[in-house]
């Protein structure tokens, strides 16, 4: 069942990729794709039991929030590829940058990425889900809000329902199966994960 699902996944994203690949080469052909912004990316990644649930929006495992992002434009780099984990968050306003349109959004630029002359800061990147009661209550989700802070290497996520916390290491482990919480370098900086997180769910948290 579950290489069916995975097989059948797999062919949506197949489709997807000819469908975005007879659009560039529409643009192409019309000349216009060299004063073409085109920013590919997904709202979720998919679960299929690598934590034992499927689907999306049930956990902050990356398995369910990493997705793919591709920026082609006339003043981005081609071939250029940026290590460093960035938010959707930001799109909007990269967008603005890289069509020279006025305006204000929230976040920032990921053009900051690949311009040299800008030093990129390591911002933590946040991520939650609200509390979904209708789920099994095997699935995170449905034992309360999910929130999660990406800094550096490490992804911490917390239930504020069950009040279960996690922490991994995205470089040495990055399907998240071993839950670093009680290494001493990473209890030093359980405060500051838990009062980020607690900003993110500060308004109206159930």
């Amino acid at each position: 069942r579950i290489q069916g699902a995975i097989d059948a996944y797999d062919g949506a994203i197949g489709y997807l990729d000819d469908q975005v690949g007879r659009l560039l080469d529409r643009l192409a052909e019309a000349g216009e794709l060299e004063h073409t912004v085109v920013i590919v990316t997904s709202d979720h990644g998919e679960e299929f039991v690598e934590h034992g649930v499927w689907d999306h929006g049930n956990t902050l495992y990356g398995t369910s929030v990493r997705v793919p992002l591709l920026i082609l434009g006339p003043s981005v780099p081609a071939g250029r590829t940026v290590a460093a984990p960035v938010s959707l968050r930001d799109l909007a306003t990269t967008a603005l940058d890289l069509t020279g349109s006025p305006g204000s959004l929230p976040g920032r630029s990921l053009g900051i990425h690949w311009r040299s002359d800008t030093t990129v800061s390591d911002d933590p990147i946040f991520i939650g889900v609200r509390r979904v009661p209708r789920q099994p209550i095997a699935y995170p989700v449905a034992r309360g809000d999910l929130a999660s802070v990406l800094s550096g290497r490490l992804r911490y996520i917390r239930n504020f329902g069950d009040r279960t916390e996690a922490v991994f290491d995205q470089i040495a482990d990055p399907i998240e199966r071993q839950n670093r919480i009680g290494d001493p370098a990473v209890q030093a900086l359980l405060a500051t994960f838990r009062a980020l997180t607690d900003s993110l769910f500060a308004a109206g948290r159930r």
